[in-house]
Formats: structure tokens, C-alpha cells, sequence
């Protein structure tokens, strides 16, 4: 892919971040890129193509993000952890919501291969998760439970407007598990 297509997809990624799939347009992402409205449809034709690669990349970047942890982190703990700072670092170096959970709020909206690759993004969120705790007959619960408590912690860190918010969600849903809260 090119360097320009790269930068579109970049441009697009933060735009969906903070305005979602209604809030954008393609002479939005030219002027930010620096190029005509144009060369942003010769590489993606249509909205759907763009939004359908940026979503294609940022699923590819968590799953080598899964493998990493997968590989480098010793116990169930440490990934559980890496997943938490996966979304700590997108709400600190970047302060908004992560892309999907803009495009999660859009979905009545959203075009079909959006939606599709929208739930493949959250099934492998889930698939990963749930792995973690596999020998526990409840993992889809546990791993349901965590992905909308992190999600719904970034939500509310946006609307409050202070990350403690975030990190102590993160902190209650982590002494559940432990077994330490109600």
C-alpha cells in the first residue's frame, strides 16, 4: 500500500475515532492529507471501501498485538493487563474513544461490510479474552464482562472528561474478578 493510502487510512482512523461514520467526508480526509478529494477515491472508491480498510487494518494490529502477548506475557494476568494498556494508551496518547466503539455507536447507520467487519472485530476481541480463562465454564461471561466494562469505561472517561474515571472502572471490575468486591 502506498504512503498516501497509508496516510488516508491514519487520517480516517482519527477522524472515526472522534466523529464517527456520519461525521466525516472524503474532502475532510484530502485537506488533512494534503491531496485532492479525488486521489482519496482513487484509492478507496466509496466511504465503505475506506472505512472497510481502516477497520481490516486496525483488527490486523490487535490480533498481532494478541500474538505478542500471547508469546511475551507469562501468565493470564500479564495479557489481561496488556489488553487494559492496549486501551490506556489509545485514551492517553490520543484522548478519544478507540475507533470501534465510535463505529459501535454508528451501527444502525453503518453499511453492511462495515458491520461485518465491525463484529469479527469484537468476536476475536472475545475469542482472545474468553481463552485467557478457558478452564472457567463462565470464560464467554468473564470474557463478555470485561470487553463492556472497558468499553463502557471509555465511554464514561469521555463524557466525565477525567481518565481516573477509566482507571478506576478498571480497578472495580479487576477486584470483582479477584473476588474482593461484591
Amino acid at each position: 500500500m502506498s504512503s498516501t493510502a497509508e496516510q488516508i487510512l491514519d487520517v480516517t482512523q482519527a477522524l472515526l475515532s472522534e466523529k464517527g461514520f456520519n461525521g466525516f467526508s472524503f474532502r475532510e480526509v484530502a485537506l488533512a492529507v494534503g491531496i485532492k478529494s479525488a486521489s482519496v477515491h482513487y484509492h478507496f472508491p466509496t466511504k465503505e471501501d475506506l472505512v472497510v480498510a481502516v477497520l481490516k487494518r486496525y483488527s490486523g494490529r490487535f490480533l498481532s498485538a494478541f500474538a505478542y502477548a500471547d508469546e511475551h506475557c507469562a501468565s493470564s494476568e500479564e495479557k489481561l493487563q496488556f489488553f487494559v494498556n492496549m486501551y490506556r494508551t489509545e485514551l492517553k496518547q490520543n484522548q478519544r474513544l478507540p475507533m470501534c466503539i465510535m463505529l459501535a455507536s454508528d451501527i444502525a447507520v453503518l453499511p453492511d461490510n462495515v458491520v461485518l467487519g465491525l463484529r469479527q472485530f469484537y468476536r476475536q476481541n472475545l475469542a482472545w479474552l474468553a481463552a485467557l480463562v478457558s478452564e472457567e465454564a463462565d470464560a464467554d461471561a468473564q470474557a463478555a464482562g470485561w470487553l463492556s466494562s472497558l468499553n463502557g469505561a471509555l465511554v464514561g472517561t469521555r463524557v466525565v472528561g477525567d481518565v481516573q474515571f477509566f482507571e478506576n472502572a478498571v480497578q472495580g471490575v479487576t477486584l470483582k474478578l479477584e473476588g474482593k468486591a461484591p
